[in-house]
């Protein structure tokens, strides 16, 4: 056996196939058919269990949580120095004392905050491309998957082509418009579509799926 493909493999029950990639085995056996291209499917020519909305919802949830934690953990000695800024202040500080504090915060740490917004924008591509996953869909058994074989990790083009949006978030304004309408758009398509694929699944010619 040479050619990639999803077969049953030697040892795997009846009725069940996984991922030969022309070396070895990928995956878990899966039993969850889904149609070819030819059945007016977006591609997988393979038998896979698709992640549904609500774990994928979890798995961002995941990742929201996580993310503002190492956040906040990064940031305690910049806010234990503004809170004791505020405290020398005084009663009733200016408006303009106010601006001062929170100016100077910003000027010295500007380093950590750039850091911050590099790792944020970053993340995602990261995790997919090194390991087919973020921590929130890893921590919930999904994958994502490449949509023409549903292979896994997907690489690191289609992970830079998902992770594409965080990106735009740093252009002002414009981009944080874009990042929600995308947002919202996904949000639909996820219950709407027949493959629960987002803007960027469908960007990226990717699907999550359920390990």
């Amino acid at each position: 056996m040479t050619d990639p493909g999803w077969y049953n493999a030697q040892g795997d029950p009846q009725g069940t196939t996984r991922y030969w990639d022309g070396e070895r085995w990928i995956g878990d056996p899966v039993h969850t058919p889904v149609a070819s291209s030819a059945g007016g499917n977006f591609g997988l020519k393979a038998h896979v269990n698709l992640a549904s909305p609500g774990s994928r919802l979890g798995a961002r949830l995941i990742d929201l949580v996580i993310a503002v934690i190492f956040g906040l953990a990064l940031l305690i000695p910049v806010i234990t120095d503004v809170i004791n800024n505020f405290d020398a202040l005084g009663p009733s500080p200016s408006d303009a004392q106010v601006e001062r504090v929170v100016t100077d915060a910003f000027s010295d740490n500007i380093i950590l905050l750039l850091a911050l917004g590099v790792i944020g924008g970053l993340s995602d591509f990261i995790w997919v491309g090194l390991f087919g996953g973020t921590p929130g869909k890893l921590i919930l058994g999904l994958r994502v998957a490449r949509s023409d074989n549903g292979a896994h990790p997907p690489g690191w083009s289609k992970a830079g082509l998902r992770g594409v949006n965080r990106l735009v978030s740093f252009v002002p304004i414009v981009g944080s418009l874009i990042v929600l309408l995308v947002g919202l758009a996904s949000l639909i398509m996820l219950f709407s579509d027949g493959q629960h694929r987002t803007v960027m699944d469908r960007i990226s010619s990717t699907v999550v799926i359920k390990k």
